[in-house]
């Protein structure tokens, strides 16, 4: 297991594009859903084979779309519409949608690769926005960890 600080090079994104190669699953359980978060993950995406997304889907619940204040600089671009229709073609193409039927509380992300068993897992504090891939100042009191999981009798050989 290994702590990620969501800092300078040990951020969420950076791990994920170590471990998402051509032809892996990416799944996905987040409590928001940032189109800014979105693009800086879209060439990645683009790469997955397949991906399962799993969000919090209330009458009273806020995905944040538009991300928070720090994505301030990225709405001045006004690439709203285009971002919504990348995320919404990634969604209809390779993306299947459940809906938590409860408040999500942290994230999780599972990247599963057809070749091998191993797989890769981020827990804890970070949503799929721009601050919870620590690409934008967030809570610096968050827990993120990541581990790799191995199917049953596996052992580390690392």
């Amino acid at each position: 297991m290994k702590l990620i600080n969501n800092t300078g090079t040990n951020r969420v994104i950076d791990v994920l594009r170590q471990t998402v190669r051509s032809g892996a699953s990416l799944d996905i359980a987040s409590p928001a859903l940032s189109l800014f978060g979105f693009f800086e993950l879209r060439d990645l995406l683009s790469h997955v084979a397949d991906s399962r997304l799993t969000l919090p889907l209330h009458a009273d619940g806020d995905l944040t779309f538009l991300g928070s204040e720090a994505d301030r600089a990225a709405r001045n671009r006004l690439q709203v519409r285009w971002l919504a229709r990348e995320c919404a073609k990634w969604i209809h193409e390779k993306t299947e949608v459940r809906a938590s039927s409860a408040p999500l509380l942290q994230s999780a992300y599972l990247v599963r690769h057809p070749d091998t068993a191993k797989s890769r897992m981020i827990t804890g504090h970070c949503p799929l926005s721009t601050d919870g891939l620590g690409l934008a100042p967030g809570n610096q009191l968050s827990l993120i960890q990541c581990y790799r999981a191995y199917s049953y009798g596996e052992r580390e050989t690392e």
